[in-house]
């Protein structure tokens, strides 16, 4: 029974230490991929990856997943001369390497079936290398295709990270140049030839691609224009509206400070000017009048009385009657 647990143990600590040896902290320096059209339809790409970590790491992670009607196939994995053991998990595929605080480069090499798009005039190469899905962030991305063989027609488009990163060479091959890359982004690319180059493979699709990119390319040229230009307007609404708001502000702030003033004013005439409370010496009638609001109880009236006691100016007589002696006056 114990022998039975400890293996059960062990197989479990196998199964868990990969995932957690590659979740660790790392920056993917650099990532190059190039793709090559061969003249059959088929898509060779190598992608190079430069990673940094920090710590222990059991190796990298790459999701590719394919157009619908594509695949990947023959996907392997090197460093240097040295093979790298693949684990696949669907899309994902789990390259291990084992390591601390290292930057290491690993070159992936695969074959995409069905990549590419033939139609009566171009074929197109769509293709999708990142998107949402992607957790991480590349610092420095670059995407290369290259055509069967030497040409000079040739249509290229970039989306989303990948707008208007494309340069076309004289040699037909065709340069993303994105350079960093957050994390969470699309950036698919579209690059389109000659049908003539393509011998090896027959048509997929029936009609004509080039207009269809070319007026795919104008419009985001247009929503980029008509986003520029929103973002102009903007600015010059922004360069009124914001010394309009600060006069609003000023005004309000002026006014309140103004009616604030007023008030201190008009306090001041009611009670003089100085301090609130006189400097001379009040009787206990007026200070408690003072202090009430200037006005006078019964309570208050009695209270005042017993202090006229207290002073000796005010006597009790023998028939209950009350005399006021008024206080010693100067000759």
């Amino acid at each position: 029974m114990l022998k039975n647990v400890m293996v059960a143990f062990i197989f479990m600590f196998v199964l868990w230490v990969p995932t957690q040896v590659l979740a660790v902290d790392y920056t993917i320096n650099d990532l190059q991929i190039d793709a090559y059209l061969q003249d059959d339809g088929k898509v060779l790409v190598e992608e190079t990856h430069t990673y940094s970590f920090k710590g222990e790491f059991g190796g990298i992670i790459r999701e590719l997943v394919p157009k619908s009607g594509a695949s990947i196939v023959d996907l392997e994995a090197m460093e240097g001369n040295s093979p790298l053991i693949i684990e696949a998990d669907g899309y994902e595929y789990r390259i291990h390497r084992a390591g601390a605080d290292e930057t290491i480069t690993v070159v992936l090499t695969y074959e995409i079936h069905n990549g590419v798009e033939v139609y009566n005039d171009m074929v197109q190469f769509y293709w999708p290398f990142f998107d949402r899905r992607n957790e991480s962030t590349y610092e420095n991305l670059i995407i290369t295709v290259f055509p069967p063989e030497t040409t000079t027609n040739v249509v290229a488009v970039g989306y989303d990270e990948a707008y208007q990163k494309e340069t076309i060479l004289g040699d037909g091959q065709v340069v993303f140049d994105y350079g960093k890359v957050p994390s969470n982004r699309n950036g698919d690319i579209r690059v389109a030839y000659d049908a003539a180059l393509f011998t090896g493979g027959s048509i997929t699709h029936e009609g004509e691609i080039g207009p269809e990119i070319l007026a795919a390319q104008q419009n985001m040229e247009e929503r980029a224009a008509a986003r520029i230009e929103r973002q102009e307007t903007l600015s010059s609404i922004g360069t009124v509206v914001l010394p309009l708001v600060a006069l609003i502000f000023l005004f309000i702030v002026l006014r309140v400070w103004l009616e604030a003033r007023n008030k201190q004013r008009a306090l001041k005439r009611e009670v003089g000017e100085g301090t609130l409370l006189p400097e001379l010496k009040l009787s206990m009638p007026a200070t408690i009048c003072y202090t009430n609001g200037h006005h006078l109880t019964a309570e208050s009236i009695a209270a005042s009385l017993l202090d006229l006691v207290r002073k000796g100016q005010v006597k009790k007589n023998c028939r209950k009657s009350v005399s006021i002696s008024e206080p010693n006056r100067p000759p």
